[in-house]
């Protein structure tokens, strides 16, 4: 009896078990929906392209483009066309850039006081001989033109650098491109070639028809030939790389002159320093902490080789190259005035300050930077700090 029992258990047990086992298994309880799927089953749509409803939905660009088309139906106005172009542009659309260019083309060629924008556009939008057409087209529309900054850049690049004529026009182009737009990520590909143009023409010994050139007469001195020509000495040297002060009759000096100033942009950590509208050099800088450095104009008052220290709060002044001497090789000082004392430019022995804010107000540059800006100053060139 008691063995009979235990059978019945264990039968139990297997046959709940089994049943346990085969309604848990989805291959068991419904074959069908793990089959694989026909030939004849359609694709999936992406989810975005549907609503919960099942209805097809349109992209945000071809809901833009739709609203704006209904606009301008009811209102023609050349603002909106000049927004629907745009819009059509963005959808990536063959047939909408076709569209867009049809409608731009149109605009470009009527007296719209929006043809200007509709032309630069155009320009961004072209390629090759038709980008160029546009450009120079914006360039003889002048200044003030949409796209004024990027057709100075396209033209430049189509000029080239490659002998004299052409390095004249590309740096005055490149110069007015860089003056466009004071954004960094605009400027840094500009200043690249306009460092270039400016190493190989402006700066070397090459003769440039842009600069000036004096022959060595007996008796001069080049201080005499500085004086004669409103330049600085540390000009002269760098650019005819004279290392004292002796030169010879016969000798030809290469010079420049015209009215330097410097930008230093507090926000892009940056200094330019321009001749008559047109860049020269550029150098990362650090400023005042805490946003101390004030923004304006300032005019340059003194400038000192291997400069003494003397603190603003009265504590004992520090000759070059002592400890703690903050104002490295060079101190370009600012004219005092009601708002601002004992401001300038100056070199710094802490490159890694270089990009931030750590000085009492003064614009700091590594030395060997500072060296390089000190031969272009003088006392009366403007330095305008901006934010």
């Amino acid at each position: 009896m008691r063995t009979f029992i235990l059978l019945m258990i264990i039968g139990c047990g297997i046959w709940w078990g089994y049943t346990r086992w085969y309604s848990s298994d989805p291959a068991i309880t419904n074959p069908i929906e793990n089959s694989e799927v026909s030939a004849d089953t359609p694709e999936p749509v992406a989810p975005e392209e549907i609503d919960t409803n099942g209805s097809k939905v349109i992209s945000h660009q071809q809901f833009e483009v739709q609203s704006l088309r209904s606009q301008l139906a009811t209102d023609p106005d050349d603002g909106t066309r000049i927004r629907l172009a745009q819009a059509l542009l963005a959808t990536g659309d063959a047939d909408d850039r076709g569209q867009a260019i049809g409608l731009l083309g149109s605009l470009e060629k009527s007296n719209s006081e929006l043809a200007g924008t509709a032309r630069a556009i155009l320009m961004r939008e072209s390629s090759d001989h038709l980008q160029s057409f546009f450009a120079h087209k914006i360039l003889s529309t002048g200044t003030n033109s949409p796209g004024y900054g990027e057709s100075c850049y396209l033209v430049a690049e189509e000029i080239g650098i490659q002998d004299d004529a052409s390095a004249v026009k590309s740096w005055k182009l490149l110069s007015e491109a860089y003056n466009s737009s004071d954004e960094n990520s605009w400027r840094q590909p500009i200043r690249m070639r306009l460092r270039d143009l400016v190493d190989h023409w402006v700066l070397s010994h090459r003769p440039f028809s842009m600069c000036s050139m004096a022959t060595v007469v007996s008796g001069d001195s080049l201080y005499k030939i500085a004086k004669e020509n409103k330049i600085s000495i540390d000009s002269l040297r760098s650019l005819n790389d004279i290392r004292g002060d002796t030169i010879h009759p016969g000798q030809k000096l290469k010079f420049l002159t015209g009215e330097v100033y410097a930008v230093v942009d507090k926000s892009d950590f940056w200094i330019d320093i321009f001749i008559d509208g047109k860049w020269l050099l550029g150098y990362p800088v650090g400023h005042g902490k805490d946003n101390c450095t004030p923004s304006g104009v300032f005019n340059v008052d003194i400038l000192q080789k291997k400069p003494m220290w003397q603190p603003r709060d009265g504590r004992t002044p520090l000759e070059y190259g002592e400890e703690g001497n903050p104002l490295g090789e060079r101190w370009i000082g600012f004219e005092d005035s009601a708002t601002h004392y004992g401001l300038g430019i100056h070199g710094t022995d802490d490159p890694e300050s270089i990009g931030s804010e750590v000085s009492e107000g003064c614009i700091r540059l590594k030395n060997e930077d500072v060296v390089n800006v000190f031969p272009w100053m003088q006392v009366g060139s403007k330095v305008y700090v901006q934010e």
